[in-house]
């Protein structure tokens, strides 16, 4: 008999940059289902808002411009990037 061991991809809609909740969410879905998360696939608006100066640039009214987490995954690559 043979035994797979399927990948456990997680599908979100849009991320309007809360990758913070998302990954949040993930952890917890792992933490009581006792399974591990392989492939996050965003298929909806990501919004990967890198600054405060990204937020000037968005062609949206001022109550949906908020700076999300994404800023975060740019600021750990930089941080990687220098040596």
């Amino acid at each position: 008999m043979m035994i797979l061991n399927l990948p456990q991809i997680a599908v979100e809609g849009c991320c309007h940059g809360c990758l913070d909740d998302i990954y949040d969410e993930i952890a917890r879905m792992e933490q009581n289902k006792s399974f591990k998360i392989d492939l996050l696939l965003v298929c909806g608006d990501f919004e990967a808002v890198r600054s405060h100066s990204d937020l000037q640039c968005m062609a949206v009214p001022n109550k949906y411009k908020e700076l999300g987490s994404f800023h975060k995954c740019v600021l750990a690559l930089i941080h990687l990037c220098i040596f």
